[in-house]
């Protein structure tokens, strides 16, 4: 009797855990970003209400757990292939001329039998913000692969990952980074200015003509009720980015970003110093935003006005 044919289990599996994975990260999104608010508002790390959110972040797992989900949704999408894939049609993925390696130019044309010297190439020097696996580290060891990887988060789930606060990290002069990876890190970030400061922040780790692959979720972009998809890309453009590529799956906005030769339009970012509702419907139930504030700012959806004034009634 021929055999029945089995059920997909595991990926069955596969997606209960994913549809899992994402509450978690949801979850502690929330929950972190609540906590923030409540420091914004004045509230003490000892405060009852901050330690009930610490409390719920750490029923979840904590920060580890939250890894694992992250890790378990970069297993089914490579973020780390993509890049892959970016920077070889870009020509650097076998690393960067180096501009010295070229032949002097001579009166004497050379042999017709001669062979042309191929330019002598360097590592491109790349760096991974938030990184959850090590997967761009281990492509280093690929066979005609030129390339230097740092990986750093803000706490590490591997030995090969530094553990350290992108926004602490030092900017070299000059800049040495060729690339900055910095997937799903941004809607973590708790406050509207602190996404300001970062974006500025990439653009600085990075050489001129240097690219930045950004990735964050779609809803960030299309169910916020502070950003649209045109907005968020006139912030890049203000900070000094130019948008070189954009792609969506369902769930998920990919930018690849070059570093312009100009600096920041300090008066175009002037538009985004607070924090505005551009979407009422009640569908907008996002919050993510982004702010340019001189003073840094306030909590999510808070402009530095609407912050001063709740501080004056309390």
């Amino acid at each position: 009797m021929a055999k029945r044919s089995q059920k997909p289990v595991p990926l069955v599996h596969v997606l209960k855990s994913r549809k899992i994975q994402r509450q978690i990260t949801t979850t502690f999104h929330k929950l972190t970003h609540q906590r923030a608010s409540l420091l914004a508002q004045g509230k003490g790390e000892t405060s009852k209400e901050v330690r009930e959110v610490e409390g719920r972040i750490e029923e979840m797992g904590g920060r580890e757990r939250y890894q694992e989900a992250s890790q378990l949704s970069t297993s089914i999408f490579s973020t780390s292939r993509w890049v892959l894939g970016r920077l070889g049609n870009m020509g650097i993925l076998q690393g960067k001329v180096v501009p010295s390696s070229f032949p002097p130019p001579s009166s004497f044309p050379p042999p017709s039998s001669s062979k042309p010297s191929k330019p002598a190439r360097s590592p491109i020097n790349v760096l991974e913000v938030g990184a959850i696996n090590t997967q761009l580290l281990s492509a280093c060891s690929n066979p005609g692969v030129r390339m230097s990887v740092r990986a750093i988060d803000l706490r590490s789930s591997s030995p090969g990952i530094e553990t350290q606060d992108f926004n602490a990290l030092p900017v070299p002069s000059p800049p040495v980074y060729d690339a900055v990876v910095c997937s799903m890190v941004i809607n973590c970030v708790p406050t509207a200015p602190e996404r300001g400061k970062m974006l500025r922040l990439l653009r600085e780790q990075l050489v001129p003509g240097g690219v930045c692959f950004l990735m964050l979720p779609l809803l960030c972009l299309n169910n916020s009720k502070h950003v649209t998809k045109k907005t968020f890309l006139r912030m890049l453009a203000a900070v000094g980015f130019e948008t070189v590529e954009t792609k969506e799956t369902p769930k998920i906005w990919f930018g690849i970003l070059r570093r312009g030769e100009g600096g920041a339009e300090e008066e175009e970012l002037g538009r985004w110093r607070e924090v505005k509702v551009v979407n009422r419907q009640a569908k907008f139930r996002n919050t993510f935003a982004v702010s340019f504030e001189r003073d840094g700012g306030g909590q999510d959806g808070e402009s530095g006005k609407e912050k001063g004034k709740r501080q004056q009634k309390h």
